[in-house]
């Protein structure tokens, strides 16, 4: 067992280590249902605040055949149970807050994120292998789709 506290679960080990084992570049598959797929790469690198900052760049692609550039830009933010994952703005705002718990012998956690009169459905699982997947399910009166990201270690920082 690490030095952190608490049960660890394969490559993440405890939980308050999750968030530093996240920094490193990922690779991504990304599936929006019924828009088309995401596919690339996502760094998540330590700033001097203690934030890591979240920049993933690849291509979307459409169902009539279009190929798109997409871009997102987060911020993570370790909390005591998890972190908060934030809007890259001047000032930051919060996305959601994703407390984690063991489930099935992964860590897990969820969150809603309302914005109007939609919601997301949000949930990260982080694998034994060191993989981790983000789903979110988005309906309301703008909004109607799924989300699901597979993301597997290009260079993690723990491997």
């Amino acid at each position: 067992m690490s030095a952190a506290l608490g049960r660890e679960v394969g490559l993440w080990g405890a939980r308050d280590e999750v968030f530093g084992r996240l920094a490193g570049v990922w690779r991504f598959k990304r599936h929006i249902i019924p828009y088309g797929t995401v596919s690339g790469s996502a760094a998540l690198t330590s700033g001097r605040d203690g934030r890591l900052s979240y920049l993933e760049q690849g291509w979307l692609h459409l169902p009539d055949g279009q190929i798109l550039k997409a871009t997102r830009r987060y911020h993570f933010e370790k909390s005591l149970a998890g972190f908060t994952v934030l809007y890259a703005e001047d000032p930051p705002r919060v996305f959601h807050r994703i407390a984690l718990h063991e489930e099935n012998q992964i860590w897990a956690g969820v969150a809603l994120h309302i914005c109007g009169a939609d919601h997301y459905q949000s949930r990260y699982d982080f694998h034994t292998e060191g993989s981790f997947v983000v789903r979110h399910v988005v309906r309301g009166p703008a909004k109607d789709y799924s989300m699901t990201t597979h993301y597997t270690a290009q260079r993690a920082l723990f491997l």
